[in-house]
């Protein structure tokens, strides 16, 4: 799920304000060419696949830079990661933020309202997979079927718990830790951990 338009345009206005006021506050040119550019990133990141280009752009950048123009990018490469769209509360890969916060209580919702939340995490994957068929640069469709994995999970843990109960968040999340324990292919073990993280978030 991604913010609207208006609430993008509200939060680019709130920052701009904000950053005019730490660039005022610091003299160091650093400071304030670091803050321009997380607006940059701000004004950008709508565009699907933006972040993981201009990642791989400033990394490549990076690599071929003098020891002088290093801090600069690096600290590009710092803003650049406040960005990832698939990070939940703890940090961990393959989460979706505004899915975390209906998993949280999820469990303690009323069938109505569980059945509720599912209608709503089905309308957002049916959005992805409109978006996914779309016309989308290589990391731009990468990035949408990433999501589509991660929300597509959400939903399987959401319908197995209105149907059998909360009890299978601990039995899941003990067979996954197995199956992590065991020998599985790369491929299979990344699912595994994309579940995991997703379950604790239940």
């Amino acid at each position: 799920m991604h913010f609207n338009r208006e609430d993008q345009s509200e939060l680019l206005q709130e920052a701009r304000q904000y950053v005019a006021e730490l660039k005022s506050k610091d003299a160091e040119e650093h400071a304030g060419a670091e803050l321009d550019y997380y607006l940059f990133i701000m004004e950008s990141v709508s565009v699907r696949g933006f972040v993981a280009e201009e990642r791989q752009r400033v990394q490549a950048a990076l690599d071929a830079a003098s020891e002088q123009e290093k801090p600069a990018l690096q600290r590009k490469l710092n803003v650049l990661g406040a960005f990832s769209l698939y990070r939940c509360h703890n940090g961990e890969a393959g989460c979706i933020h505004p899915l975390d916060i209906q998993s949280a209580t999820f469990q303690h919702l009323s069938n109505a309202d569980m059945a509720e939340v599912i209608k709503e995490t089905e309308a957002f994957i049916t959005a992805l997979e409109t978006e996914a068929a779309s016309d989308l640069s290589p990391s731009g469709a990468a990035e949408v079927e990433s999501e589509l994995a991660s929300a597509r999970t959400y939903l399987s843990i959401m319908q197995r718990v209105l149907n059998k109960g909360s009890g299978y968040l601990e039995s899941e999340s003990s067979r996954v830790g197995r199956l992590l324990g065991s020998s599985v292919s790369d491929k299979k073990k990344a699912q595994l951990k994309r579940k995991l993280a997703i379950l604790r978030g239940f």
